[in-house]
């Protein structure tokens, strides 16, 4: 049997996760596995990064989201699908958005320790032109609304598919 090893650094490790996290999101895909990848790659930055980088930013520029609280609903859901054995039976509760909103914060964090990709870049516009009514004034904001018009009025499969043709879009030099 001839094993391939694959070499990841920490940064590395993050993007891959981050980037999935952004297909899935793009794909309509299910909660679950977006906010499991986000929490582990958020958790690897966090570690990286001075603890106060995302809250200060989040306090200065999205004082209508809390950084911790946010993080802490991540860590609820990756218990919960991690110590099935404790607590077999039990069910979860947790809200819609919190991953996508989550995934915008662990981007920030991302960007201050290396290049965001092409998909982190759509993502933040795509999120940015979603959630206007709680980001707050951004010149992402802007960006975000004349790229992605009208978004937070459009289904949640009407935005994932905007999301994923403006990134196939990208993606091909469009």
């Amino acid at each position: 049997m001839n094993e391939s090893i694959i070499s990841l650094d920490k940064i590395e490790a993050v993007k891959v996760q981050l980037n999935t996290a952004i297909e899935l999101i793009f794909s309509s895909s299910h909660d679950i596995p977006v906010i499991v990848l986000v929490y582990g790659a958020w958790s690897i930055l966090k570690d990286l990064l001075p603890i106060t980088t995302t809250r200060n930013w989040v306090r200065e520029c999205n004082p209508l989201m809390d950084a911790d609280k946010l993080f802490n609903k991540l860590n609820a859901v990756w218990n919960f699908c991690k110590h099935a054995d404790r607590d077999p039976d039990k069910i979860i509760q947790y809200p819609k958005d919190i991953g996508e909103l989550a995934l915008i914060l662990a981007i920030h964090d991302f960007a201050q320790l290396s290049e965001q990709t092409l998909a982190m870049d759509v993502y933040q516009l795509w999120a940015f032109a979603k959630y206007r009514q709680i980001l707050g004034q951004h010149d992402v904001l802007s960006e975000g609304i004349e790229l992605f018009p009208d978004l937070h009025l459009l289904s949640t499969t009407e935005q994932a598919k905007r999301g994923l043709a403006q990134l196939n879009n990208v993606k091909s030099g469009r």
